[in-house]
C-alpha cells in the first residue's frame, strides 16, 4: 500500500524560508526526508510551481 502526503504552503511561508528562523523549519524537513529515505520507504516526490503560475480551470 502506497500512501501521498501533501505539505500546504502559502506564498508567505515560502517567503520565510530565507529568514533565520526558517533555517530551523527547513533544517526539520531535511531530517524528516532523511528518515523516509533511510527506512526505505521514500517513493519519489517534485514540489509544484509557485501559486503565481497556477491556473483555474472551471467546468459548468
Amino acid at each position: 500500500m502506497r500512501y501521498i502526503m501533501v505539505v500546504y504552503e502559502t506564498p508567505a511561508d515560502i517567503d520565510r524560508r530565507d529568514d533565520p528562523a526558517g533555517e530551523q523549519y527547513i533544517a526539520a524537513w531535511r531530517a524528516y526526508y532523511k528518515a523516509l529515505e533511510e527506512a526505505g520507504v521514500y517513493v519519489g516526490g517534485a514540489p509544484l510551481k509557485q501559486a503565481a503560475t497556477a491556473t483555474t480551470v472551471r467546468l459548468r
